[in-house]
């Protein structure tokens, strides 16, 4: 037997939001389907809900709690809020009231998203992990997007890919040779190395540094000074 799942991420709030709001949902969708004289009668209602910021839930119009009584739904906050959302949104797209559809309520309707620091729309904004409405791979996905975006960002600013790597023996020959005063040759011969090996490793090093390579006819300090 097919199961719903009844949240948007791998937690939900202390009151189950997600679960009541998901139910509802999938309630009235059955109900579409079992009884959609039903659904025809809901959407024919006049009125627009209320919210009631002071008992903080809908008011709904009369002709919609007479429609709730009818079908013995009076009392369950999630259908009266499902209602209000549903209605509002047929009222918006008259023709999904015509043909009794609706859209399946996002996360972002879900108390808690207004008050994210992050704006979901916004792939260059702040990303944060909220477990109550995504799951982890959903948010893998967000931050990916949102690297992205940030990435691409800097580099049309004019941020540069970081220089390679050079080895750590290529900071030792650097010293060696321009303040130790140790030739490329000789550091060729002791280290066993490809002279333009040296040559290439001494002048990748000394960029990094933004420091100009001592004449190979000048030598540095002393070498055990």
């Amino acid at each position: 037997m097919a199961k719903t799942r009844l949240s948007y991420g791998a937690l939900d709030t202390r009151s189950q939001t997600a679960a009541t709001r998901l139910a509802a949902d999938q309630f009235m969708r059955t109900l579409r389907r079992l009884a959609p004289s039903a659904m025809k009668a809901l959407a024919d209602c006049d009125g627009i809900p209320d919210y009631d910021f002071r008992r903080s839930r809908w008011e709904l119009p009369p002709g919609m709690i007479a429609w709730c009584d009818t079908h013995n739904l009076v009392g369950s906050q999630p259908i009266e809020s499902w209602i209000a959302a549903t209605v509002e949104e047929w009222n918006a797209r008259p023709h999904m009231r015509k043909r009794l559809e609706w859209r399946t309520p996002e996360p972002h309707f879900q108390a808690g998203w207004p008050y994210r620091v992050e704006n979901p729309k916004n792939h260059l904004a702040p990303v944060g992990a909220h477990p109550d409405v995504e799951s982890e791979q959903a948010f893998i996905r967000r931050a990916q997007r949102h690297w992205d975006a940030r990435y691409k960002s800097l580099r049309r600013q004019g941020f540069s890919l970081p220089l390679s790597k050079t080895q750590d023996a290529h900071f030792e020959w650097l010293v060696r040779y321009q303040v130790l005063g140790e030739s490329q040759s000789s550091i060729h011969r002791r280290d066993r190395r490809d002279l333009a090996t040296v040559r290439e490793g001494l002048s990748r090093t000394a960029r990094l540094l933004r420091l100009r390579l001592r004449s190979s006819h000048r030598g540095g300090r002393p070498r055990h000074s």
